[in-house]
Formats: C-alpha cells, sequence, structure tokens
C-alpha cells in the first residue's frame, strides 16, 4: 500500500514538473535535477525519476515485513505529501513570480529551467 501511494505521489510529481517546465518554467534547488532539465528532454527527466524511484520501491516491497522498510516507506510518503504540499503553494506564487520575472528579465535565477532552454554556463 505504502509502496503504490509512493509510486502515485512519484508520478504526480514527475507529471507536474513536466507541466511547468514545459510551459512557464521553474526553479530548481537540485543541481542534479537542473542539470538533467537543462538538457530539454522529458525522456532524461522520466529516466532520472524512474532511476530514482524503482530501486527504492523494490527495495521496499522485497523487504516489506521489516520494521525498517515499512518505517522508511512512511518517511517517504510523509516527504512526498511535503512536496505535494509545496507544489500547491507554488502554483499560488507562480502567477506574481512570472510577472515580476517578465519585469525584469535580466535578474533570472540561473535555477530557473524551461523544458528545451539550455542552461547558461
Amino acid at each position: 500500500m505504502l509502496a503504490a501511494l509512493i509510486a502515485a505521489m512519484s508520478a504526480a510529481d514527475l507529471y507536474i514538473t513536466a507541466l511547468y517546465l514545459g510551459t512557464t518554467g521553474m526553479a530548481e534547488e537540485n543541481p542534479l535535477a537542473r542539470l538533467i532539465m537543462s538538457h530539454g528532454s522529458i525522456g532524461y527527466l522520466s529516466a532520472w525519476k524512474l532511476a530514482s524511484v524503482l530501486p527504492a520501491l523494490t527495495l521496499m516491497i522485497a523487504y516489506r515485513r521489516r520494521l525498517t522498510m515499512e518505517l522508511l516507506g512512511w518517511v517517504a510518503s510523509a516527504v512526498l505529501a511535503g512536496v505535494m504540499v509545496r507544489w500547491v503553494q507554488y502554483a499560488g506564487e507562480t502567477d506574481s513570480l512570472m510577472i515580476a520575472l517578465q519585469a525584469a528579465p535580466d535578474m533570472r535565477d540561473d535555477r530557473w529551467v524551461v523544458l528545451g532552454e539550455r542552461s547558461r554556463s
């Protein structure tokens, strides 16, 4: 059950990330994720997400009867629930952020990623 919840929230996170990357763009704090996103490929992003989630889910399912795995499952679920809450907050902040970015394009943050744009190095 926890594995299914983690898979569903991870898929939702990937979908929302792809949605923002393909439209307005988004700020990404994780430098590895930002590097992957800078290649402009939803395929790379999906592969990275799958590579980071699938091994954890496989271990959770294989060792599901162990208390440590159940605890880790609950922790992962809580973290992803926090990510979902943050997406809701982010969506509310995006309108004012986009207005500010359009008003001052030279103040653009290097963490800002839009699908298809190469990073400015």
